[in-house]
C-alpha cells in the first residue's frame, strides 16, 4: 500500500498526518533535490506553511509539496495515473521547477479549499447588485484569490436613479467601495488583495464638451470638468461634474467611427456609444446608418433684446438655455 504526507486540517490547525491513502508513494524517484535554502526557509514557514493555534509553522517546503500534490492528485479517477501524476508532480515542486499560485499553495487541503487566483465579476446596474458583487469580492479576497470587472454598464454620475428619482453617484464612486473593502480584508491572511477595475476608453485626442469649451481628453487628465450628459430614457442634456479623468490603459487595439459630418471619434472595439432611440452599441457593432445620440449648441438672440443666449440640446429633445441646466443640476 502507497502512502503520502497530507495533513488533516481542521480550523486551519493540522491535526494527524494521514498515512496509507493510496493517492502515491510520497517520495521523490530520480534527481536528487535541490534544498531549498535559510531564506526559502523563512519566506515558507511565514507565508505558506499551515499554522497551529499560536501561529507557528508546521511545515516544510517539503510537507507543503506532498500536501499539495496530494490534493490535486485526486482529480485523477485512474490509481495508476493518480500515482504517476503525484510523483512526477512531487519531484517537480520539490526542485522547484514548477510552483502552483498562492491560494493553492496556502488552500490545498483545507476544508474550504480555494485554488484559482484570478476570478471575473459582474458589476450590475442596480444597489442591490453592486453590494452583492462587494461581498462577492470580500469573500474571494479572504480566500486568496483576485478579481476583475468592469464598471462601464453602471450608470454615469448624474444620471435619473428611476426607483428614489434621485441621481447617481456614477462608477467610480462604487470602485472606491471595493478598494476600501481591499485595503482591510487581507487575502487569507497571506498578502494584500489585487483588484483591476476597467473602464471603456477613448483616445487622448478626443474632443470633450466643457462648460469652458471643446478639450481633448488628454488635456483633462487629473481634472474634475464640467460636462455634458445625455439621460437615455428621458434624453434629456444634464450637466454633470467628472468624478476622475484618467489614463486607463495603453497601446490597445482603436477603432475610428465616422460621423457623417466628416467628424471621428478613435476608441476601444467595446466602447459603448449610445444611439437616438436610447439604446447602446458597441463600436465594433456600429454599422453604417446607425444613429447616434447627437448633442447640440447653438446660439440665439433672446426674443426682441439685443442679447444672445446659449441653447444646448440631444436627438429627440427641445432645446433649452444653458445656464438654466446649470442652475438646476449645479446650484440646485
Amino acid at each position: 500500500m502507497s502512502t503520502v504526507f497530507e495533513p488533516v486540517v481542521s480550523d486551519n490547525v493540522v491535526a494527524k498526518n494521514g498515512k496509507s491513502n493510496g493517492n502515491g508513494t510520497g517520495t521523490s524517484r530520480g534527481r536528487e533535490i535541490k534544498p531549498i535554502g535559510l531564506n526559502g526557509q523563512k519566506v515558507v514557514g511565514k507565508r505558506y506553511s499551515l499554522k497551529d493555534a499560536k501561529g507557528d509553522a508546521l511545515e516544510t517546503w517539503s510537507d507543503i509539496a506532498r500536501r499539495v500534490v496530494g490534493h490535486v492528485s485526486r482529480a485523477e479517477q485512474d490509481p495508476g495515473m493518480r500515482d504517476y501524476f503525484y510523483n512526477s508532480m512531487l519531484e517537480i515542486m520539490l526542485n522547484r521547477e514548477f510552483i502552483p499560485n498562492t491560494p493553492c499553495l496556502v488552500n490545498a487541503g483545507k476544508p474550504k479549499g480555494q485554488l484559482a487566483a484570478c476570478f471575473v465579476l459582474h458589476v450590475p446596474d442596480s444597489i442591490e447588485g453592486i453590494m452583492e458583487h462587494a461581498q462577492a469580492a470580500a469573500i474571494i479576497h479572504q480566500t486568496g484569490g483576485g478579481t476583475g470587472m468592469t464598471y462601464e454598464f453602471l450608470r454615469p454620475a448624474g444620471a435619473m436613479v428611476n426607483s428614489t428619482r434621485g441621481v447617481a453617484s456614477g462608477p467610480v464612486s462604487f470602485m472606491n467601495i471595493v478598494n476600501t473593502m481591499t485595503e482591510v480584508v487581507k487575502q487569507g491572511g497571506v498578502r494584500r488583495g489585487a483588484n483591476m477595475g476597467m473602464m471603456r476608453c477613448l483616445s487622448g485626442d478626443t474632443m470633450i464638451h466643457t462648460l469652458e469649451g471643446r478639450f481633448p481628453i488628454k488635456e483633462l487628465v487629473g481634472q474634475n470638468p464640467y460636462i455634458y450628459a445625455c439621460d437615455p430614457e428621458t434624453k434629456k442634456t444634464h450637466v454633470i461634474q467628472a468624478q476622475a479623468v484618467f489614463v486607463s490603459d495603453r497601446n490597445r487595439k482603436m477603432v475610428r467611427v465616422w460621423m457623417d459630418n466628416d467628424e471621428y471619434i478613435d476608441c476601444t472595439p467595446d466602447h459603448r456609444f449610445l444611439l437616438s432611440n436610447g439604446k447602446y452599441k458597441e463600436a465594433q457593432e456600429l454599422s453604417l446608418g446607425d444613429s447616434l445620440m447627437a448633442f447640440s449648441k447653438s446660439v440665439a438672440r433672446h426674443g426682441s433684446e439685443r442679447r444672445y443666449i446659449k441653447y444646448i440640446g440631444n436627438t429627440g429633445s427641445r432645446s433649452v438655455p444653458e445656464h438654466q441646466i446649470v442652475a438646476k443640476d449645479i446650484l440646485g
